[in-house]
């Protein structure tokens, strides 16, 4: 399977990243595209924002906590997931 994917990022906290990804999550949702998103970093109110934007769960991912292995395992496996409306 192949996986396309869009990844937000600046090089400090509150340049707009979390504003940016809410706006590209509703437009893509709202034109009818499935899309899943991850949070990267200690951060875990997003995901609940990345899920009232796209209608679909979102996860996070958290380096300094979570193995290498389990970091693609979970990436994998929201990359694989199907949204159901």
């Amino acid at each position: 399977m192949t996986a396309r994917g869009l990844v937000i990022a600046a090089p400090h906290s509150g340049a707009g990243k979390t504003t940016v990804t809410l706006a590209v999550l509703a437009a893509l949702a709202r034109r009818g595209i499935a899309v899943r998103a991850a949070k990267a970093g200690p951060d875990y109110i997003d995901p609940a924002f990345h899920a009232a934007a796209s209608g679909a769960a979102s996860i996070n991912l958290d380096s300094w906590a979570m193995s290498p292995a389990l970091l693609d395992s979970l990436a994998a496996a929201q990359a694989r997931a199907r949204i159901f409306s």
